[in-house]
């Protein structure tokens, strides 16, 4: 988990700007990973019990899956050479 994004960055940009887009993703990543659990938290004392947010989550982990899923890949994007 700790070299998935950096695998893709290269995959999907190549080297060109390859250290401004790891540095750009992990501190997107490492915003997320502060106020993930802020937010949950703010949703478990608005709502009373845990129920809510984790549907909350479940259901933006499906729907992310799915644009994963169906965004398909174009033809002729590989930027890093197949060995």
């Amino acid at each position: 988990m700790i070299t998935f994004p950096t695998l893709i960055i290269r995959k999907e940009f190549g080297l060109v700007d390859f250290g401004m887009l790891a540095g750009l993703a992990t501190a997107i990543g490492q915003i997320a990973y502060a106020f993930g659990p802020i937010m949950f938290g703010v949703l478990r004392d608005f709502h009373g019990d845990y129920r809510s947010p984790l549907l909350i989550c479940t259901v933006l982990q499906i729907v992310a899956g799915i644009v994963v899923l169906l965004r398909g890949k174009e033809r002729g994007s590989d930027v890093m050479p197949r060995v």
